[in-house]
C-alpha cells in the first residue's frame, strides 16, 4: 500500500493494512457471488482487484519479502 509520507517520500503501508484490504474486499466479492449473478461478480471482482486489491497485494508481497 503505496503511501505520501510526510517527507514527500513515497512508503509502503505496513502488511497488517494490506492484509485487512484484501480480506474486506475478498468478502464483499463472496457477499457478489451469493447474492447475485455469477457474471456480476466477476464483473465485481474484476474492478475491484484492478483497481484497489491488486496494490495492496504487491504491497504486502513487498513487505514480505524484505
Amino acid at each position: 500500500n503505496a503511501i505520501l509520507t510526510a517527507d514527500n517520500n513515497w512508503g509502503i503501508g505496513d502488511a497488517t493494512d494490506d492484509v485487512s484490504d484484501i480480506l474486506r474486499d475478498l468478502w464483499d466479492i463472496n457477499w457478489y457471488f451469493k447474492n447475485t449473478s455469477v457474471e456480476n461478480a466477476v464483473f465485481y471482482f474484476r474492478l475491484l482487484f484492478y483497481s484497489h486489491t491488486k496494490g495492496h497485494v504487491i504491497g504486502l508481497i513487498n513487505s514480505l519479502s524484505k
